[in-house]
C-alpha cells in the first residue's frame, strides 16, 4: 500500500469520523424548521428551545453513528469497488440516508400503534408533515455527504 493510499484511506475514515457531529451540528442549526410544535412540553411549562434543540442534535448524531456504520460505509465500500465513486453518488446516497431513519421511525410507529390518530395523519402531522419531514432528512443528508466529500479527497481520484 502506498503512501498515497495510506494517506487517502485516512482522509475517507476522517470523513466517516466525523459525520456524526457533522449531523448534529446542521439538525442544531436547522433546529427552527423542524420544531414546530409550538406546545409547551414539560407539565404546561415552556420548554427552553435551546434545551430542544441541543437534545434533537445529539438524538440526531447518536442515530448517525448508526447510519454511518451500518449503511454509509458498506455503501462506499460497495460504490468503490464498482468504480470511481461521483459527486451525483454521494449526494444521492446522502440523500437517501438522511431520510432512513425518519422512514424507520414512522415504520416502526405504524407498526406498534404509536400515532395518535390511525394513518399518516397521527405520524407525520398529515402528507404536508410527511413532505416537511423528507424535506429536512434531504437536506440534512445531502450537505452531510457533500461534507463527506469535501474531507474525504474523492474529489481528487
Amino acid at each position: 500500500m502506498t503512501e498515497t493510499t495510506q494517506r487517502s484511506e485516512g482522509r475517507v475514515l476522517l470523513a466517516f469520523f466525523v459525520q456524526p457531529l457533522v449531523v448534529a451540528l446542521l439538525v442544531f442549526i436547522l433546529f427552527p424548521l423542524i420544531d414546530y410544535s409550538g406546545r409547551p412540553l414539560h407539565g404546561g411549562r415552556p420548554s427552553d428551545p435551546m434545551d430542544a434543540a441541543i437534545a434533537v442534535a445529539f438524538g440526531a448524531g447518536f442515530a448517525s453513528v448508526f447510519v454511518v456504520a451500518f449503511l454509509a460505509a458498506p455503501a462506499y465500500v460497495w460504490l468503490q469497488r464498482r468504480g470511481r465513486i461521483t459527486f451525483r453518488q454521494t449526494l444521492f446516497s446522502g440523500a437517501i440516508l438522511g431520510n432512513l431513519p425518519g422512514v424507520l421511525i414512522v415504520a416502526a410507529a405504524a407498526m406498534t400503534g404509536a400515532g395518535s390518530e390511525p394513518g399518516l395523519t397521527g405520524l407525520t402531522y398529515g402528507a404536508l408533515g410527511a413532505l416537511r419531514a423528507i424535506a429536512i432528512g434531504t437536506v440534512i443528508g445531502t450537505a452531510a455527504a457533500a461534507v463527506f466529500w469535501w474531507m474525504s479527497g474523492l474529489r481528487r481520484v
